[in-house]
């Protein structure tokens, strides 16, 4: 049996097997650049459809946890005002780093 995922690539015969009714084989939900937000990007064009600033809360919401992850990745960003500052400079040199940001590149402030 042999394990393949994103690190191992090797091809041989048995990739895959079942245990208990569960088949277990490699996983192919990264894209080709190892993007995450696969499946949120089609739920955000499927209810955009309808009513996109119905979803202004929620990926502004969003936003404010990267906010929250860049306050404590960085010790020299621990306060809201530089991680702010840090995060819109981010929205502005890599405005589609996320496809979220097209649509509401804002965050709510959180404390």
């Amino acid at each position: 049996m042999y394990c393949k995922d994103a690190n191992r690539r090797q091809n041989h015969d048995v990739t895959e097997f079942t245990f208990l009714g569960f088949t277990f084989r490699p996983r192919t939900a990264r894209t080709g650049n190892g993007g995450l937000f696969v499946s949120f990007h089609g739920w955000m064009r499927y209810y955009g459809a309808f009513n996109r600033t119905a979803l202004h809360p929620l990926l502004e919401r969003i936003n404010s946890y990267l906010l929250r992850w860049i306050r404590k990745k960085y010790r020299r960003l621990r306060t809201v005002k530089k991680a702010l500052r840090a995060y819109q400079s981010a929205v502005r040199a890599y405005p589609v780093m996320f496809r979220h940001w097209r649509w509401t590149p804002h965050a709510w402030r959180t404390g």
